[in-house]
């Protein structure tokens, strides 16, 4: 799988119509999980969808939608080193965890299954 930076796979999601995926419940927690099993990545982290960039502690996902369920691993987001401001899921148990944004890692996009409203 092709790795990027936070940033660099935020920009290439938007740039195919989607944003990082966002995970909203255990059901779409479990659907990501099988999703990265199955390009056999489970042990490597991959980018999700959240960052503190714009408020540390305060974690955000880059589709604007609401946080409203979490699965960070113990003792998680910790910021280590002051520096790590963008979610991962990773390890056998895909549990999140905050990064340095600048990392390499594979990527999960998502597209809203929702249709854009137009004028007419």
């Amino acid at each position: 799988a092709t790795t990027m930076t936070w940033a660099i796979a935020e920009f290439y999601c938007v740039s195919q119509g989607a944003h990082l995926v966002s995970i909203h419940s255990a059901d779409e927690q479990n659907f990501v999980n099988s999703l990265i099993s199955s390009f056999d990545y489970s042990a490597k982290p991959i980018w999700i969808g959240l960052n503190d960039l714009f408020h540390e502690g305060t974690f955000t996902w880059s589709d604007g939608s609401e946080v409203n369920f979490d699965f960070w691993n113990t003792g998680e987001p910790d910021d280590y080193g002051s520096r790590e401001n963008c979610g991962q899921s990773s390890g056998p148990s895909f549990k999140w965890n905050d990064y340095s944004c600048t990392s390499s890692c594979p990527a999960v996009c998502a597209f809203s299954l929702t249709p854009e409203k137009t004028a007419r």
